[in-house]
């Protein structure tokens, strides 16, 4: 998920006092200077934001909701979808009130913890074939209803909500131990074929 930035104005310095909340965090983050981004980058995760106590991590989340966190492609969209999925709060003015440090704080926290989640997610790699490249199989990228569909059939189950609804670590599981058994077969069909071969 990348963070849009507007280049309107170019980045400059803005005043502290002009950052008091969240509504302002997001009107000026874009505009800032290198060195103040930095130092916002660095906020570390407020131990309550809203009220609520914060997660160890995305972990606690079943796979709608990181799949939401998937689709988001704004400042704006991260905290208003992070703070739905993660604390049942809608667009609510709360957050756009919230003291800006705790806004940045959690911004960053979910900002990383994506970035780890999806490098989990990314380390599930099969190997491709020249034939299985040949026949299209990058064509056969669903996205997360994907994994939905493929993880409902795996587990017999009649409703895609059902997949949805597990706790994303358990499909992610599933994934890598299929796809690790399926990289196997591959290697042991090799090994018996060339073995085939120079008999």
């Amino acid at each position: 998920m990348r963070r849009q930035r507007t280049t309107t104005g170019g980045p400059r310095r803005v005043r502290r006092d002009r950052i008091r909340n969240g509504a302002d965090y997001l009107r000026w983050e874009p505009l800032l200077c290198d060195e103040q981004r930095i130092r916002l980058a660095a906020v570390p995760a407020p131990a309550r934001f809203l009220g609520k106590p914060m997660p160890q991590s995305l972990d606690v989340l079943s796979f709608e909701g990181l799949s939401r966190l998937w689709s988001v492609r704004t400042s704006e969209e991260l905290l208003v979808v992070g703070a739905s999925v993660l604390f049942g709060i809608g667009r609510d003015h709360a957050l756009y009130d919230a003291p800006a440090l705790q806004v940045a704080g959690f911004m960053n926290w979910l900002t990383a913890e994506l970035q780890r989640v999806n490098d989990l997610w990314n380390g599930i790699r099969s190997t491709k074939t020249a034939e299985e490249s040949m026949a299209g199989i990058d064509e056969l990228a669903f996205g997360a209803f994907g994994i939905a569909d493929w993880y409902a059939r795996r587990m017999g189950m009649h409703n895609h909500d059902d997949a949805f609804s597990t706790p994303w670590p358990r499909i992610w599981q599933c994934l890598r131990n299929d796809t690790e058994e399926a990289e196997y077969r591959k290697r042991l069909g090799k090994i018996l074929t060339d073995k085939t071969r120079h008999k």
